[in-house]
């Protein structure tokens, strides 16, 4: 069943925009039917009137490099060359790389369409095209969701565009002074509402939402070139520290918005932009922000100058967070588990990085945890993955005290114990603000929601198109003409249907078993793909449910043949609501590619695989 919501949800993200044809009457109407409905979804009203600009790549490319100098979450706060110092410092980014031009690399390469809070327009890249677009599952998607490139692009802006004119998010994250922590969790629930946003406007007539989704954050990760329109090969290429800077505001971002839509609806995350998250680790533990609001504490650091040579000159500060830490910490071991866990009790933190007389440079970070026993994992962490990063290059001294942590870097050993002392000296000023007003959603608007989507499954209401082309039933045999395939049903206790969501068919062809609720044998038709196609819709597809299921396990994989053609099958288990089995098989038949997905309750799939294998044996090419 979730196959049907993957392949909606899929297309949600996948879509991209080129705003250039269509005529201006059908460009208004788009726009139009867009503003209303993320007005009625979200519950607030636009209060200035967005324009549209349609501009080249050149000048598409030149003007979002120019707004991710004020909105990317490094790029902000210390000037550009001390921020491209302080990383290859603590060894994030490669000697030879240029930070500030990689930042504009990304913001070029994501340039297909932005929002530009400074002049309240969407601009769209007439002569740019979406990443992966041509994709077989995207192509599938979007001939599921009849959905043409420019809704999306506009879509997606719109809902900044609605979110900045009633909450000013912007001109908070214009303000240099703001920390980079502090920024990226702003990121985030910007974009993570406007995310969720767009999956609500493109499931707009499908009867469901966004928040029935156990794991936005995982759709969101698995197409994340689609959703920033970067390209995987510029996500690869870039330093990775900086990939995963690009991807937070979006993932977690997600989760985020995610938790509060479902705890609070469109209320808790309206009083969020009042009393905006304040750090990453709020944004990766939303518990943190809406139940028992636990705020960084504040570090001021005293003038560390005065522990080091006469000359030095303090180049860079900032607040690293949760997130920040965590990063850093990955990309010295390359460990993200490790990582994770050692800086998951993290409560505060200053990272103050000087340049030397004759160009040496020192760190130091002080460092506030949850607990005692947290402060002592991370020195102890740190410690080693700071002497594997830096080797003989530097000297690593790191110390824990009750709930705070001090580390240092310096070139010399001799220089290690007076800084140290000097920045345990630094002050702790504990911050406080209230929680978000916390309002629990009707939990009969839940119940609805989930019996609609359960109701796909139901036998009763069965959704039977007209005969037509691509379908046609003859007593026990499906023919589907349109995509050239025919098959027989093994049993009586099989009904030929299309699943459908609200008034709206999501499956080309799919046989429900009457004594087995939830089983189910569906078949979509993609354009021919080769076996060896990059980007496979059927491992896409199986990674989108390992991200949605608990306790996915992938049970088997297996080549065979199908109508004497090659087949690859995939079987594999986990739990959504019920534990599930579920096989996906593509068929490289000689004009598409069929993908077959069998579905049951984990406890009834043995029994009625004799059944399902007397569907593929039924399976026929037609000439």
């Amino acid at each position: 069943m979730r196959t049907i919501l993957a392949a909606i949800t899929l297309a949600a993200l996948a879509c991209s925009a080129a705003f250039a044809s269509g005529g201006d009457t059908a460009n208004k109407k788009v726009i139009e039917e867009i503003r209303i409905t993320h007005e009625l979804l979200r519950g607030l009203e636009y209060k200035f009137e967005p324009k549209v600009e349609i501009v080249g790549a050149r000048e598409a490319g030149a003007r979002a490099a120019r707004l991710a100098g004020r909105y990317f979450p490094l790029a902000a706060g210390p000037d550009g060359k001390a921020a491209q110092a302080a990383w290859k410092f603590l060894r994030l980014i490669p000697e030879e790389r240029d930070l500030q031009g990689a930042i504009d690399g990304f913001a070029r390469a994501g340039a297909r369409a932005f929002y530009d809070p400074e002049t309240r327009s969407v601009v769209l890249a007439s002569d740019l095209t979406a990443p992966g677009w041509n994709s077989p599952l995207i192509a599938k998607t979007m001939e599921v969701l009849k959905v043409e490139e420019p809704e999306f692009a506009l879509a997606r802006q719109f809902a900044l565009a609605l979110l900045d004119s009633n909450f000013g998010i912007y001109d908070k994250l214009a303000d240099p002074a703001m920390p980079s922590d502090m920024r990226m969790a702003a990121l985030a629930l910007l974009n993570g509402d406007a995310n969720l946003m767009l999956m609500d406007y493109m499931l707009r007539n499908y009867g469901v939402k966004s928040t029935l989704l156990p794991n936005a954050e995982g759709v969101v990760s698995q197409f994340i070139p689609l959703v920033t329109h970067i390209p995987k090969t510029e996500f690869e290429a870039a330093p990775q520290a900086l990939a995963r800077d690009a991807a937070f505001p979006h993932t977690a971002g997600a989760k985020f918005a995610a938790v509060l839509r479902s705890t609070g609806a469109g209320p808790l995350m309206d009083s969020a932009y009042f009393s905006l998250p304040v750090s990453s680790e709020q944004i990766l533990h939303p518990e943190k922000f809406f139940e028992s609001r636990d705020n960084p504490v504040e570090v001021e650091t005293p003038e560390l100058s005065d522990a080091l040579p006469e000359g030095s000159a303090k180049i860079y500060e900032d607040t690293l967070g949760e997130w920040g830490l965590r990063r850093l910490l990955a990309e010295w071991m390359k460990d993200d588990s490790e990582a994770s866990s050692a800086a998951s009790g993290w409560a505060g933190d200053r990272l103050l990085i000087y340049e030397l007389p004759g160009g040496e440079i020192a760190g130091a970070f002080f460092t506030v945890w949850d607990s005692a026993p947290d402060a002592e994992l991370f020195a102890g962490v740190f410690r080693r993955a700071a002497r594997a990063a830096f080797a003989a290059d530097a000297h690593i001294e790191v110390s824990s005290i009750g709930r705070d942590a001090v580390a240092v870097i310096v070139p010399r050993a001799d220089m290690a114990p007076e800084l140290s002392g000097l920045v345990w000296q630094s002050v702790k000023i504990p911050t406080r603000t209230p929680p978000p007003e916390l309002r629990q959603p009707d939990p009969e608007a839940l119940i609805t929601q989930l019996s609609q989507f359960m109701g796909m499954f139901s036998n009763t209401n069965v959704a039977i198109p007209p005969a037509g082309e691509d379908w046609r039933v003859e007593g026990d045999a499906f023919i589907n003409g349109k995509h050239k395939y025919t098959l027989r049903r093994p049993g009586p206790d099989w009904n030929f249907q299309r699943l459908h969501l609200g008034n709206q068919f999501v499956s080309e062809f799919t046989a429900v078993n009457t004594k087995s609720v939830g089983s189910n044998f569906t078949i979509f038709t993609f354009n021919k793909y080769a076996p060896e196609e990059r980007e496979n819709p059927v491992d896409q597809m199986v990674d989108f449910m390992k991200a949605q299921m608990q306790g996915f396990k992938r049970v088997e994989e297996k080549t065979s043949t199908v109508a004497g053609v090659p087949a690859r099958s995939v079987t594999f288990t986990g739990s959504m609501f019920v534990p599930l089995k579920i096989t996906y098989t593509e068929v490289f038949g000689p004009d598409f590619t069929h993908v077959i997905t069998w579905w049951a309750v984990k406890n009834n799939y043995d029994s009625l695989l004799p059944e399902y294998m007397k569907f593929m044996e039924t399976f026929r090419f037609l000439d």
